[in-house]
């Protein structure tokens, strides 16, 4: 009976894993519906990503998942936040599948892995709920900790490439080009996050847009504190004719004192992370190595 029962559990806890990977992978197909989304202001409350029939075994799942998101503070603005930051396509719902596809795959593998050690090893069956549980949230953290990462990572390598687009810009400027003339050469010129960012804001004064306005959705969908100051400082200067070019050479130097600042905080943080394995590692071995003749000595003494 009580293998019976183990049996009943593993089942279960198998068949969910299953559907939640059956759902994940269903809802990252690319249907109508989500291709007409981002141009039709309203859409049928019938259309669905997902069949009926799947709708009514997911529905409770994803209910308790989003549950969970919020709990753990990745709420959907913060993801769009990210996504943002990190320049990736697909919005909320390809994350959240990311997210899903993750719980089931760690649910359904760790499920099996437990099985065998509860059978071979002999492992306790709360143990062996605890792991699960364990590594099925690991499964769905470790896409939202991955967007949180690429979305750091671009905004560092943003922000080292402000002064050289800066001082790229005053030399445009003092040659003669305008503002959008120096944007768009500086775009090409440059490799990286912030030359995509700088063609971007080229791209929607060419088809309109002020050039006010552009600069400031630059600044709103990054978090660079150096493109920030850049931008207001272009800000201010197009609103009162200040001259560019020394505006933004002094932009430049900024930037380069703060990268300045940066590195050297960076370095006094990485010299306390490297003390960790000196004190932890090679000064007991150092120790021991001192200690070992004198303890060896005493032993055979007496």
């Amino acid at each position: 009976m009580l293998e019976l029962a183990y049996g009943a559990i593993v089942g279960s806890l198998a068949g969910v894993g299953l559907v939640l990977a059956w759902y994940a992978w269903a809802s990252r197909r690319v249907t109508l519906s989500r291709r007409l989304s981002p141009v039709i202001a309203k859409t049928s409350e019938t259309t669905s990503d997902t069949p009926q029939f799947a709708q009514l075994f997911t529905d409770p799942f994803r209910r308790v998942f989003d549950w969970f998101l919020y709990s753990v503070g990745s709420t959907n603005q913060s993801v769009m936040v990210r996504l943002g930051h990190a320049a990736m396509a697909g919005g909320v719902q390809r994350i959240r599948s990311y997210q899903m596809l993750g719980a089931g795959l760690a649910f359904a593998g760790t499920t099996v892995l437990a099985v065998l050690l509860i059978l071979v090893r002999g492992i306790p069956i709360l143990l062996a709920i605890v792991l699960i549980i364990v590594i099925t949230a690991v499964g769905v953290i470790l896409p939202d900790q991955l967007l949180t990462m690429k979305a750091r990572s671009r905004q560092q390598a943003l922000s080292s490439s402000v002064s050289d687009a800066a001082e790229l810009v005053s030399l445009s400027v003092s040659a003669g080009e305008g503002i959008v003339e120096a944007l768009a050469r500086v775009s090409e010129v440059l490799t990286g996050p912030l030359a995509v960012e700088l063609a971007a804001v080229v791209a929607e004064i060419n088809a309109g847009t002020q050039v006010a306005v552009a600069l400031r959705n630059l600044r709103d969908r990054n978090d660079s504190a150096p493109l920030s100051r850049l931008v207001d400082a272009l800000l201010i200067a197009l609103e009162r004719g200040t001259p560019l070019a020394g505006m933004l050479r002094a932009q430049a130097a900024d930037a380069r004192e703060a990268a300045r600042r940066q590195l050297i905080e960076e370095g006094g943080r990485k010299e306390i992370a490297m003390l960790i394995p000196v004190v932890f590692l090679i000064l007991p071995i150092t120790v021991l190595f001192a200690l070992y003749p004198g303890l060896m000595s005493l032993r055979i003494n007496f």
